[in-house]
């Protein structure tokens, strides 16, 4: 029987211990198995966190990669890309009740289409009443339960960072 090939040094075992080496490799191979695997942050709530625009309700033109409106939540204040300006604000947040408030943005003007991106964006954020992830996706909802946003999780924010 041939055992896979380590790059690290492991100590020759003799005849006598064939036992244990049966036992300890596997139990090496496992663990670094299990050590070189990573896993996705779990999220339950959307604040400490960056999202990318994945879908705006009602807006059926493609969303530029390049200018994928993004929305960072760190506290209680909001920021992000709405396509062509940057936005800020803060947000109320109260189990899955969400409600962004005095939101301002830089006012440059931009191509009709990122424009036609940047209205719909801002928009639907105003509407927005409740959210919920699922699946690393966050889902920002009006008071009917409808979906105005999908966003996908892109990364995770340290508390102490300046929004």
């Amino acid at each position: 029987m041939e055992y896979p090939t380590f790059h690290c040094k492991l100590p020759v075992l003799n005849e006598s211990d064939m036992n244990l080496k049966r036992v300890v490799l596997p139990v090496v191979a496992m663990s670094a198995l299990m050590f070189s695997c990573s896993s996705s942050p779990k999220l339950d709530t959307p604040v400490h966190s960056e999202w990318k625009v994945s879908h705006i309700e009602g807006f059926s033109n493609d969303i530029p990669a390049e200018n994928t409106p993004t929305l960072r939540m760190v506290m209680t204040h909001a920021s992000g890309s709405s396509a062509c300006n940057q936005y800020t604000g803060t947000f109320s947040l109260s189990g899955n009740e969400l409600v962004f408030n005095d939101m301002v943005s830089t006012r440059k003007m931009c191509t009709p289409e990122l424009m036609e991106v940047e209205v719909a964006y801002l928009d639907a954020l105003r509407s927005v009443k409740k959210w919920e992830i699922i699946d690393q996706q966050l889902h920002l909802k009006n008071n009917d339960n409808s979906t105005l946003l999908t966003f996908a999780f892109s990364q995770p924010i340290n508390e102490e960072e300046e929004y």
